[in-house]
């Protein structure tokens, strides 16, 4: 009898299993194992049905509205242990209302953990999140991002906000 080893593959119980975590959060799949995690609106922002983002309605040439943020995104990163130091892991992209990326957008790591392993680049428009030591222990991080978003004259535009949630595995899968 010849014998195959088994290939080890995350299996997604978001999905298999149907979660529904409830109204204001999501099921975050992570390596083994799964959470519902909160993922509110703020007040005044309303969840976008198809992108599930959280946007903010501002009239035309209101900029008090404009200077506040206009957009809340989560985004949910799930590793493996053992990733290594200056890997890239994510690339956060801000859009104009249109669904157009931003022609001009910074990026800002705002109340970071000092001891999250993750730190932040700008690399053409899109803001680069990528480890900055070995991922050795079992860790689920959050941190918060902050894209700001330019007009052709130097003001701000638009403002994005994502929070970043990333689940690094006890399992090397």
């Amino acid at each position: 009898m010849l014998h195959v080893p088994c290939a080890i593959v995350d299996v997604d119980e978001c999905l298999e299993q149907n979660v529904h975590c409830g109204p204001n959060r999501m099921c975050f799949n992570m390596r083994g194992s799964y959470q519902c995690i909160q993922t509110p609106c703020p007040p005044d922002y309303q969840r976008d049905p198809v992108s599930g983002f959280c946007l903010k309605n501002c009239p035309p040439n209101d900029l008090e509205c404009a200077l506040s943020p206009y957009a809340l995104e989560y985004k949910l990163v799930s590793l493996p242990f053992g990733i290594d130091a200056n890997q890239d892991l994510i690339r956060l992209v801000a859009y104009t209302q249109d669904g157009v990326m931003h022609p001009r957008t910074t990026f800002l790591m705002i109340d970071e953990e000092q001891t999250a392993p993750f730190a932040l680049r700008d690399e053409n428009l899109k803001g680069v999140v990528y480890t900055t030591r070995p991922l050795r222990e079992p860790e689920t991080y959050r941190m918060r991002v902050q894209a700001l978003s330019y007009s052709a004259n130097g003001t701000i535009e638009y403002q994005t906000t994502f929070i970043v949630y990333i689940a690094v595995s006890a399992y090397p899968y």
